[in-house]
């Protein structure tokens, strides 16, 4: 009896050793995992670059040269950029990017578990990448401090960084420096460029349609810009306002309002070739030799010239005059370059959506190995102004004494008249030739030429034949007191020959 009994009680005490031999290999096996994923951390965490406050913060910048009344007249940049407080943001501006990129921003800590999850399971329904799940933190990580790399131990360092940025950081500041990081396409870094390069604005003069658009931009600046892509932009900035509506962040009469406005966009650079390229170069050249090239161009400088733009303008003219008299006493040399009717097709294709009123185009044609392919020709936008100097088409042109040419001007169609060539003898720059007896002596279609534009009356533009000179000249306008340089001019086009002969040539 005292044998049975002593087996049964140890029967019973079996399993407690067994759960306790469980218990010991699972809690050996959590510190082990434990102490694996804290030495992954902390190996990870002593790699990560220091950024404990916003003033760590410090982007290339544009620096701007202005003329002695303040215009601008040259942008030097790495990155075209200019650094704005978060204040100067209207807030609906700062909601359109929130409901675009990250509504629950202000609530999550860094990494939004419950988006993440969101995203993945619908790319998994979709079977391809259809929805990100990174926080505004985590792109500000990714462009700031960790770069595009896609690899496990940059996502580990990604969660560090913005659990540390987050506690480091308010979340306007961090907003702030998505704001300003951002690349928008078109050489456009940070919303205030953005601004100015859209919509001929500063940040602070944004409207919602505006900004719902820039909002629309970063998810891909390529794909989504509306200078190329018009309509794909006008859809995805009206998927930012449905978002914003939806998220409560505006009414629907708002959206609705703002979701009808049509796409003006201004696409605007500093016109650097056509003011003070020469003078610009020479002084450029003198600072990046006195700062050197990083500070002048990412530091974000304000440059002011001597140089007056009045005074600069007219001495262009002055030149241009000169050295084209000179040139067309030697005859034409013929045209620049051919364009096919297909070629020319293709370019009214290509531009369809960038027509503007008092527009017209200008082609470049890129030289390759020493001839202008057609392949190789761009197209340039300008302002319709008398005097205008475009290189176009011709379309079409008459063979008799008193013959006409047409040319493209893209969105216009204007006329040459016999008075308008007769300077257009043989070239030969040692004897007189000829005057040409009619137009299609000088011309043919597809013949890619310059012409000046004279007079636009009632739609009907007339032109005369032109030619970029080959002879070169040099201009000097100073304040002797001060010896202050009011005006130069190193050549006949910097465009096609950026030596300084002003300063550079004996």
């Amino acid at each position: 009896m005292w044998f049975k009994e002593n087996q049964e009680s140890g029967t019973a005490k079996k399993p407690k050793r067994w759960w306790l031999r469980l218990m010991g290999i699972f809690l050996g096996l959590s510190f082990l995992v434990l102490a694996l994923v804290g030495g992954v951390l902390l190996y990870y965490s002593s790699s990560l670059p220091s950024f404990d406050s916003i003033e760590d913060y410090h982007p290339p910048q544009v620096s701007r040269v202005y003329d002695r009344q303040g215009k601008v007249v040259a942008e030097l940049f790495d990155e075209k950029r200019t650094v704005v407080a978060i204040e100067r943001v209207p807030a609906q501006v700062r909601d359109a990017f929130l409901a675009a990129e990250d509504a629950e921003f202000y609530h999550h800590p860094g990494m939004d578990w419950t988006g993440m999850l969101r995203a993945f399971w619908q790319n998994i329904k979709a079977g391809k990448v259809v929805q990100g799940g990174s926080t505004i933190t985590q792109q500000v990580i990714k462009t700031l401090l960790l770069g595009p790399e896609r690899s496990y131990a940059r996502k580990i360092k990604e969660l560090l960084l913005a659990l540390r940025l987050e506690s480091n950081l308010s979340k306007d500041e961090i907003l702030s420096l998505y704001l300003n990081q951002i690349y928008f396409g078109h050489r456009n870094y940070g919303i205030q460029e953005a601004s100015r390069y859209f919509f001929a604005c500063d940040v602070s003069q944004l409207t919602l349609a505006q900004g719902a658009l820039l909002a629309a931009l970063p998810k891909s600046p390529a794909l989504y810009s509306p200078i190329r892509h018009a309509e794909r932009a006008k859809n995805r900035r009206d998927w930012v306002l449905l978002q914003m509506k939806e998220n409560k962040m505006i009414l629907a009469a708002q959206q609705e309002q703002a979701a009808a406005e049509p796409l003006t966009i201004a696409a605007q650079h500093a016109p650097f070739h056509d003011l003070a390229p020469y003078y610009v170069e020479h002084c450029r050249r003198l600072l990046e030799k006195e700062l050197g090239r990083d500070r002048l161009y990412r530091a974000g400088l304000r440059i002011d010239l001597a140089l007056d733009l009045e005074l600069q303008k007219k001495a262009r003219i002055a030149m241009a005059k000169g050295l084209r008299n000179v040139d067309q006493r030697q005859g034409f040399r013929g045209p620049l370059a051919k364009i096919s009717p297909t070629k020319l097709q293709q370019l009214h294709q290509r531009s369809g959506d960038r027509l503007r009123p008092n527009k017209v185009w200008t082609l470049v044609a890129k030289a390759a190995a020493g001839d202008a392919d057609e392949d190789r020709i761009q197209i340039r936008w300008q302002d319709l102004t008398v005097g205008l100097r475009l290189v176009v088409p011709v379309l079409a042109v008459e063979d008799n004494p008193k013959g006409l040419a047409r040319f493209d001007l893209g969105t216009e169609t204007a006329w040459l008249d016999p008075k308008g060539f007769q300077w257009a003898r043989k070239f030969s720059p040692l004897a007189k030739t000829p005057a040409p007896k009619s137009i299609a002596e000088v011309l043919a279609v597809g013949d890619l030429v310059e012409v000046q534009i004279l007079t636009i009356e009632s739609r009907l533009l007339q032109v005369q034949l032109s030619q970029p000179p080959l002879v070169q000249g040099a201009l000097v306008a100073m304040e002797p007191d001060k010896k202050h340089v009011l005006a130069q001019i190193g050549g006949s086009d910097f465009r096609r020959s950026p030596f300084i002969r002003a300063v550079q040539s004996r």
